[in-house]
């Protein structure tokens, strides 16, 4: 009753009175003093119910209460009685943002416009609302626009190169981004969107510098932590990938693909049974994620157990059917449980869709010259180029390549590209070689070279990197069986040797001493090597542990011999 009567006591003051009560209001309003703002406001609307400037402000005064509901009834009133104001319209539109009422702040955006077409807030919002619904290219017209009218606009400038960004066009993004932290490099989230940018165009040095600067500000930031842990993953720095990740799980175990992420890593550092924790708490948090079976299956099939691995990629599949990298991964673990057919209808399969995959093909290479279809395999193992996760070097020379045919009066230079082993085993194709061409030269690595001077003159072997003579045309040391159109019946050099040692130069001093005593040692001597390289992707394979040979030394009159290459293992076991 007292707040009536005081009520009814201030409607018989002249206006006078009502603007000293308004100004009160607002100074109230200015300091922060919300709630006594907004009691003065009420009291206004009441003296007053026609005043539109009123219920104006008790509706941004609601809003900053949080109470967009009040906010929107109030902004309403004020423009039933003053709908000629921009700012109304334009803040009424922006409470509507709030409350995710996206077409209904189009419009008042639109009204706002209407009354003031140069109005550049709601110009702004509105390409927001757009952007918002989806509305894309209206969004950029209307950023467009507010950019025109001021070019120095860092949150239109800042909007649209988000707006581009989820049009994937990361080159244009970095342009305007990179423009805006020189003339405002205080706008929350430019680093971020650059790391982002650089991460989706495998820039990833650059996307670690702006994601950990972007840190420095926001370090609890959870889209930086992980596009760093990503962009890490991707430089093969496993480890600190690792600990981007884990401090994510620390701050909320929530991100199901945090722990496929940690699984990759793990899975890369072979760590098999960590990866095999990671994978299993990625799939339990979303069962339904296609691509955590089809990764958790690519471990299995590491681990060996087919079977399993069979049953994760049908998983996958079951999920997304069309799904080409896993039918590749379903077809390789056909392969590797000797179900050949079945292997190669799916690698057909998906060629037939995507002629283009060089995993399809490269996989289908192995499948049909382990089958013995040499022709076939080969032409199709030519794609080995095109194949990132062989991480072969793309050489590029000014002479053509070689593909078939006598050139007797030409010189060719064949490099090896692969590891060691396979440049041994192709080097028997050198020999034939050589009856098409004047002279064949052999680029090799410095380690190879003495054993293949035992099969060319050494004046036509060279070292990788230590300059090569002129030739008329090269060739990879694996596409020679190729070209030379070998089959299975043809093989060069299968029943006899092809390489000879090559004559041991002089020994040190301390190595003929340590000889002397091998010689006169009683024991059995046994050379033992068990290890190749731990990140080459078939050496589950290829290694074994140093215990399998341990046990040799229990036996009566044997010596083990380590000649394991950079070994990190236990060594001085024997």
């Amino acid at each position: 009753m007292d707040s009536l009567k005081d009520d009814m006591e201030v409607s018989s003051q002249n206006t006078e009175s009502v603007v000293s009560l308004l100004r009160k209001a607002v100074l109230h309003h200015q300091s922060g003093q919300l709630k006594s703002a907004r009691e003065i406001y009420v009291r206004l609307t009441r003296i007053d119910p026609k005043n539109s400037k009123c219920w104006y402000l008790l509706g941004c005064v609601h809003q900053q209460l949080q109470d967009s509901e009040s906010a929107e009834a109030s902004l309403r009133e004020a423009i039933s009685l003053n709908p000629a104001c921009e700012q109304y319209h334009h803040n009424l539109a922006t409470i509507l943002q709030i409350q995710q009422k996206t077409e209904d702040a189009i419009k008042s955006y639109q009204k706002a416009l209407i009354v003031n077409p140069n109005y550049l807030k709601s110009i702004h919002g509105l390409a927001t609302a757009y952007h918002r619904s989806g509305q894309l290219e209206a969004a950029l017209n209307y950023f467009d626009r507010v950019i025109d009218k001021n070019p120095e606009h860092s949150g239109a400038r800042f909007n649209r190169a988000i707006l581009l960004f989820e049009r994937r066009q990361y080159i244009e993004v970095i342009g305007i981004l990179t423009e805006l932290l020189e003339t405002d490099p205080h706008t929350l989230g430019i680093k971020l969107y650059l790391g982002k940018s650089n991460l989706a165009l495998k820039q990833y040095e650059d996307a670690i510098y702006y994601f950990k600067e972007h840190m420095k500000s926001d370090p609890g930031s959870f889209p930086a932590m992980l596009g760093l842990g990503e962009a890490l993953l991707k430089t093969e720095d496993y480890r600190q990938a690792i600990d981007y990740f884990k401090k994510l799980i620390s701050l909320k175990d929530c991100y199901p693909e945090v722990h496929n992420n940690i699984a990759i890593c793990y899975q890369s550092l072979r760590e098999m049974q960590l990866a095999h924790q990671h994978y299993l708490r990625a799939i339990d948090m979303e069962p339904k994620n296609s691509v955590f079976h089809n990764n958790y299956g690519t471990l299995l099939l590491l681990m060996d157990q087919h079977n399993d691995a069979i049953k994760s990629f049908h998983e996958a599949l079951g999920l997304r059917p069309k799904y080409f990298e896993a039918m590749v991964n379903l077809g390789n673990a056909y392969m590797n449980a000797k179900l050949l057919n079945k292997a190669e209808k799916l690698f057909n399969e998906v060629l037939k869709e995507n002629a283009n995959s060089a995993y399809a093909m490269w996989h289908r290479a192995m499948l049909r010259l382990l089958k013995g279809n040499f022709p076939e395999g080969f032409q199709d193992y030519e794609v080995r180029e095109n194949c990132n996760f062989l991480k072969l070097e793309k050489r590029v020379f000014s002479v053509p390549r070689w593909r078939g045919g006598n050139r007797p009066d030409a010189t060719i230079l064949v490099y090896c590209e692969q590891g060691f082993g396979d440049s041994i085993q192709f080097s028997r194709f050198l020999k034939p070689l050589e009856q098409k061409f004047r002279a064949v030269y052999l680029e090799c690595p410095v380690s190879l070279a003495r054993i293949f001077e035992s099969i060319m003159p050494k004046d036509r072997v060279f070292i990788r990197g230590q300059g090569l003579p002129k030739f008329d045309y090269t060739c990879p040391l694996h596409s020679l069986p190729l070209y030379l159109k070998t089959t299975v019946g043809d093989i060069p050099s299968s029943k006899k040797p092809y390489l000879h040692a090559p004559t041991p130069p002089p020994l040190s001093e301390d190595a003929t001493r340590l000889l002397e005593k091998l010689e006169t040692n009683p024991n059995y001597l046994v050379g033992i090597v068990w290890a190749g390289n731990p990140l080459q992707t078939n050496d589950i394979r290829r290694s074994c542990s140093l215990d399998h040979f341990l046990k040799l030394k229990q036996l009566e009159g044997v010596q083990l011999i380590s000649i394991q290459n950079e070994s990190t293992v236990r060594e001085n076991d024997l």
